[in-house]
């Protein structure tokens, strides 16, 4: 495997850190992700791959959905600053 492909999700994951530290998780979602772990939790100790697979795809498809409306509403801190 390209080293530049092993890298990525290390790269992707600081990323997400910073613009999370910047926009930061909003209330509503907590309840989700706490929904969304438990699920997961009982799809493992079933031992079911598949399901455990479908919720964690969705899962980061959400955090995703959330962070970028966030983004949206939101502009990041100095961004007035810069223009």
């Amino acid at each position: 495997m390209p080293p530049d492909v092993r890298r990525r999700p290390t790269e992707d994951g600081r990323a997400r850190y910073r613009l999370r530290n910047v926009y930061g998780y909003g209330e509503e979602r907590a309840a989700g992700v706490i929904s969304d772990h438990h699920q997961l939790i009982r799809a493992f100790a079933a031992r079911d791959a598949d399901m455990a697979a479908c919720l964690a795809m969705a899962h980061v498809a959400n955090a995703k959905h959330e962070l970028i409306a966030r983004m949206l509403r939101q502009p990041a801190a100095g961004a007035e600053a810069a223009t």
